[in-house]
């Protein structure tokens, strides 16, 4: 759970690449869409990382926990 936003930013490339063979004018086009797919990813990334800060209340109490991963208390 705490690396899944790291996931998701870093699986952008490998998306557009297995998608490039069944994609029009592929040596154009993927190009394209692996630059506005990492900046959507960024963006909405920060968006992410924002909230997650918003919703961090009591830094001690996120570190109490069983597993001492803040991530996992604030998305679950």
């Amino acid at each position: 759970m705490a690396l899944l936003s790291l996931t998701w930013a870093l699986s952008v490339y490998d998306v557009t690449a297995h998608v490039a063979e069944e994609t029009y004018d592929a040596g154009r086009n993927v190009p394209r869409a692996m630059i506005w797919s990492k900046r959507s990813s960024g963006s909405l990334g920060v968006i992410d990382l924002i909230s997650l800060a918003l919703c961090t209340t009591d830094i001690d109490s996120l570190t109490r926990n069983a597993l001492r991963v803040p991530i996992g208390v604030l998305i679950g």
